[in-house]
């Protein structure tokens, strides 16, 4: 029978270094199911305008005998796989506030659900395991009052693992990795070769811009093996976007807290606004008859831009001013399925037996078609690797 423990490999190691590549060496023995990454780091006192985790965190990967790359992915990418996966956003905190910590959780899943019997990382097989996590905390503010905290980031890792010798005997374990990334062009299609050998799980396009929709800088996925032979996707981004919502039954709601002022904008992850709600967190003057209103003057794929003014009642006084204080603003936003990806699955069946045998094949190309200049895309390939 096996024996499933929850445990840390590490919990809450405080980083010295603002900037570097993370190493730790997992355990020799067990099959490790899933890990469960946390990375966190502390606002300045002045705030920390939108830089969240996954902006300094650049890479995640776990690597065996020092080369081979059994996971590999951008923190947004790894969201996005989370968010199909378990169906909503993953566990953290994103906030802009002043002396707040943020979090964020990352999911890496060897098998196909926690507790796996089949599919997952057996340490014994491998002389040396490590989690790599590269990061840096002034990637996008100086560490300092108006980022994060120097000597701020800390790290957990947990991992569901199974007691030693009590095994499972799994067939294989499911490797995710970053195939290419690039930047979207005007128009024309970017083909995206495929290694060839090993079986296909599912393959995730990644496509991002600031203030862009969803299914603007790429409009088209195909995947097409030996040259037109068989097509096995050809579908728009937003067909195969709605498919993908409620296949994996996404919730597309994204819970942030911006520190914001009038005219400032706030980037929401979910790559295009479909509704909002925002609160302002600050008390009502009743000295001088002043209070806070909030609106959005505009939105523009996930980006949202605030019209926050004060409203002064007193009798025969009565004004309304641009409020260029910034104040806390709890923000939720729905968006449309997972923001700013889209998911073919090359296995419809739970014990993988459909997985497409990619040896079967020459050539296998992801073909993007472009729409617009300026997105960050990536393409990730999930494999069965025994």
């Amino acid at each position: 029978m096996v024996e499933w423990n929850w445990e840390y490999i590490t919990k809450e190691e405080t980083q010295s270094s603002d900037s570097q590549t993370y190493i730790k060496e997992l355990p020799k023995s067990g099959v490790i199911s899933t890990l469960n990454i946390k990375f966190e780091a502390t606002n300045g006192s002045s705030g920390n305008k939108d830089s969240y985790i996954q902006d300094v965190v650049s890479k995640i990967e776990v690597i065996a005998n020092g080369t081979e790359v059994l996971f590999s992915a951008t923190p947004r990418e790894i969201i996005r796989l989370n968010w199909l996966k378990r169906g909503k956003y993953p566990e953290g905190k994103m906030t802009e506030e002043p002396d707040a910590t943020q979090y964020q959780h990352f999911y890496i899943d060897f098998g196909r659900f926690e507790g796996d019997e089949g599919y997952g990382l057996d340490l014994s097989k491998y002389n040396t395991v490590d989690v790599r996590i590269t990061y840096n905390l002034a990637a996008v503010n100086a560490v300092g009052a108006s980022g994060f905290v120097s000597g701020s980031a800390k790290i957990t890792i947990m991992a569901l693992r199974s007691k030693p010798g009590t095994g499972p005997a799994v067939r294989g374990l499911i490797t995710t990795k970053e195939i290419k990334t690039f930047t979207t062009a005007a128009s024309g299609e970017e083909v995206v070769e495929l290694p060839i050998g090993r079986r296909y799980v599912g393959l995730m396009v990644y496509c991002r811009e600031d203030a862009v929709a969803d299914g603007t800088d790429i409009t088209r996925v195909k995947v097409d093996m030996d040259k037109g032979t068989r097509i096995y996707c050809d579908l728009d981004w937003d067909h195969l976007k709605a498919w993908n919502t409620d296949m994996f039954k996404v919730d597309p709601t994204v819970h942030m807290v911006a520190y914001k002022s009038d005219t400032d904008t706030i980037d929401t992850e979910v790559g295009e606004v479909k509704g909002y709600s925002i609160k302002v967190l600050t008390d009502v003057d009743l000295t001088n008859d002043t209070f806070t209103v909030i609106n959005v003057d505009t939105i523009s794929g996930d980006r949202l831009t605030v019209n926050m003014s004060t409203v002064d009642v007193t009798s025969g006084a009565e004004d309304i001013t641009a409020n260029t204080t910034d104040d806390e603003l709890y923000v939720t936003v729905h968006g449309n399925g997972v923001g700013n990806a889209v998911y073919v699955p090359f296995a419809l069946k739970e014990d993988l037996s459909d997985a497409l045998d990619s040896s079967r094949y020459s050539e296998i190309d992801v073909v993007l078609t472009q729409g617009g200049a300026g997105g960050t895309c990536g393409v990730v390939l999930q494999e069965i690797l025994t």
